[in-house]
């Protein structure tokens, strides 16, 4: 735990923090797409890892300040709702990214 001043509230990072289940759902999305070479899954998943480690310190690392900054709500705010949609937003992005890299078509019905 880590009492951060300026916050009402004791910051608790545990291991959910650490962004594992982003990097997983990534992992699950590239693993899930069919007729692509392993290499390029692995290569995939590693560098989609990195770039999720780096965005993760940065998610807690903003939301730690703009709480300090601001107060408790927009803490709350800040880790409930922008950076739980925004990692989901993350994560498609990359997905969608290693899939265009990838050559992979995607065909979008409407």
């Amino acid at each position: 735990m880590i009492a951060v001043e300026g916050l009402s509230q004791t910051i608790l990072i545990d291991s959910a923090c650490t962004g594992y289940r982003s990097i997983l759902a990534l992992a699950g999305l590239i693993i899930a797409v069919p007729n692509i070479e392993w290499k390029k899954r692995i290569k995939g998943i590693f560098y989609g890892a990195i770039i999720l480690f780096f965005v993760n310190i940065a998610r807690i690392t903003s939301t730690i300040i703009l709480g300090v900054k601001f107060g408790d709500a927009v803490f709350d705010f800040t880790h409930t709702f922008l950076w739980r949609e925004g990692l989901i937003f993350i994560v498609v992005l990359l997905w969608y990214l290693w899939l265009k890299r990838s050559k992979m078509v995607l065909a979008i019905a409407f």
